[in-house]
């Protein structure tokens, strides 16, 4: 509920600097802008998540006999279809099998997480140094 309100007030600081008569298209832009990115990071998440799952997957499904096309189990995890991607993979040990998915998955998602907290802390350093040298006197 935080980042909706503090949106609330950067638009309002920005739509503050645009002519009153174009203050809809502005507004209009900002939230094309706000979803648009929204939607870009949730697609990069989904992509780094199914990566990173298919790696896994695609590492251990050899110690499990009878299993194979880790691709398509790994897609099919990646979907949250963990007993279902067990038993598409044809393995003998479909419990131990969906056992392995389900750490397999827990693990790229916590690596996915860790990714999203490097970049996060980046861009907050970044940000700190942009607010700092906005402060800087001209000379």
């Amino acid at each position: 509920m935080r980042g909706c309100l503090s949106a609330g007030l950067v638009d309002g600081q920005a739509l503050a600097l645009v002519d009153p008569a174009k203050a809809g298209m502005a507004a209009g832009f900002l939230n094309t802008l706000r979803l648009g990115s929204e939607a870009v990071a949730v697609a990069v998440y989904g992509s780094a998540l199914a990566t990173v799952l298919g790696r896994r997957v695609g590492d251990g499904i050899d110690g499990y006999p009878g299993a194979a096309d880790a691709a398509r189990v790994a897609d099919q995890a990646a979907g949250g279809d963990l007993a279902g991607a067990a038993g598409l993979s044809g393995a003998a040990d479909r419990t131990g099998f969906a056992e392995f998915l389900t750490r397999a998955y827990d693990s790229a998602f916590h690596s996915v997480l860790w990714g999203l907290a490097a970049v996060g802390l980046v861009l907050a350093a970044l940000i700190a140094v942009l607010l700092r040298a906005g402060r800087r006197p001209a000379g």
